[in-house]
């Protein structure tokens, strides 16, 4: 069986990936490639590929092919209809992000609560002031929207920090005991008012574009915190702005905007209470080993005909 892994040159074949292909894969051709010219010409004969992107171009050629596994959790950017079409299985990497991006989020919550994003300013203005206000996450409560691995890992986390954690998913169902309530969607004005903290790691779907609408964001509590980890279409950037400017909310750390890259003339450049990383809190100098993590797992399943987990069509 040919397996084939196309990655960008910022996610790198490192040793600890190597071994797992090494390791796990000896009986298969695995092959990985990093270049346009060398994908066209391993693609037509590929059993499985994992890609960050699979075009209809692509799916031409692949006469062969069974399996796309994508090297994310989200698939916004995947055609679905592609996979329907051809018969090809299509799965994510669910669970590949947790440690990455809980640890974003707690860095997130401390570095707000702490205005580190002052003391960075005033360290280059050569500034000491130690007026700035200092508090804890201890006692805080988080509302994570989207309890999925990387919200249950997060909530793990901050409970162990001393958080009282609340949450929202589909079910409303409660699986952990470091979370002390779920809600679903209809109770979301009871996570946002409660909250002390609140975190979106909510996938991008109609149900929930421009969610957190600016009557939403008016629900918050005075001194609260907005992290932004899921996707940007969840709050306009007009609305972002203006909740910030108006110190409805004390502050934000944002990955992820309606629109990206961020335009160079968007206000929200410019706003003191709002730190900005340009979409990379799910990245990891270890992202290829644990995506290739996930894909073993369930590559022993394909092999033995046994249910295959993270199936998106």
């Amino acid at each position: 069986m040919k397996i084939l892994l196309f990655h960008s040159k910022k996610f790198p074949i490192t040793k600890e990936a190597q071994n797992i292909i090494d390791n796990e894969f000896q009986n298969h051709k695995f092959f990985t490639v990093n270049s346009r010219n060398s994908l066209f010409q391993e693609l037509p004969d590929t059993d499985i590929f994992l890609t960050g992107v699979f075009t209809k171009e692509m799916a031409d050629i692949s006469k062969k092919l069974k399996w796309v596994n994508a090297l994310s959790a989200g698939v916004d950017n995947f055609d679905l209809e592609l996979f329907r079409k051809n018969n090809i299985i299509f799965t994510n990497s669910t669970g590949m992000h947790k440690i990455q991006m809980s640890e974003y989020a707690v860095m997130s919550m401390v570095m707000l609560i702490r205005n580190m994003n002052f003391f960075m300013k005033n360290q280059y203005n050569n500034i000491w002031n130690q007026e700035i206000t200092q508090s804890q996450i201890s006692g805080k409560t988080l509302g994570i929207l989207g309890l999925g691995s990387i919200g249950r890992e997060t909530a793990r986390k901050a409970h162990f920090m001393g958080m009282k954690v609340i949450g929202l998913n589909t079910s409303g169902i409660n699986k952990d005991e470091f979370i002390e309530k779920v809600y679903t969607l209809k109770d979301l004005d009871t996570v946002i008012k409660n909250s002390d903290f609140l975190i979106n790691l909510l996938p991008s779907r109609e149900e929930t574009k421009y969610l957190l609408t600016l009557e939403k964001m008016k629900l918050m509590k005075k001194g609260a915190y907005f992290i932004n980890m899921g996707r940007g279409s969840i709050i306009s950037n007009d609305t972002l702005y203006e909740v910030l400017k108006d110190n409805i909310i004390s502050g934000a750390v944002c990955d992820v905007f309606e629109t990206e890259p961020l335009s160079q003339e968007s206000p929200l450049w410019k706003l003191e209470n709002l730190i900005i990383t340009p979409h990379i809190c799910g990245n990891s100098d270890t992202y290829i080993a644990k995506a290739l993590r996930v894909f073993s797992d369930n590559f022993q399943n394909y092999i033995n005909n046994e249910k295959m987990f993270n199936v998106i069509t």
